[in-house]
């Protein structure tokens, strides 16, 4: 009986959990998005799936992404390049951005906000 009885509530307790993790991803990703829409309108969004960590752009012709890599870690901001994601010899202009670790929506929109003065030092 005590087993059934835990099981039921751990099992209710995940449920909230991630109804409560899938909203603040939601959440995110769309602050992510705005805001790039908003602030970094050189950056094209590629894909921003539902349930995912991370939003993916293009860059513009002008720019590689280990360019863009650097120049926003002088800004203070972390971005994954795309080419890391690909064979050698891959695309090279493309950004990985992850919203799953900051600490808030007004953080994530901070962030875009130096990239987007990061890159247009690029351009």
């Amino acid at each position: 009986m005590q087993s059934s009885t835990t099981t039921a509530v751990i099992g209710a307790a995940i449920g909230r959990h991630l109804r409560r993790l899938a909203t603040a991803l939601r959440d995110r990703r769309e602050t992510t998005t705005r805001s790039l829409a908003e602030r970094c309108p050189h950056l094209t969004v590629r894909a921003a799936r539902p349930g995912g960590y991370h939003v993916w752009t293009s860059l513009p012709d002008a720019v590689r992404d280990d360019e863009a890599v650097a120049a926003a870690l002088r800004h203070a901001v972390s971005v994954s390049p795309g080419s890391a994601y690909y064979l050698p010899g891959g695309p090279n202009r493309h950004l990985r951005l992850s919203y799953v670790a900051a600490a808030s929506p007004e953080e994530i929109v901070r962030g875009v906000e130096r990239l987007d003065q990061a890159l247009r030092q690029l351009l």
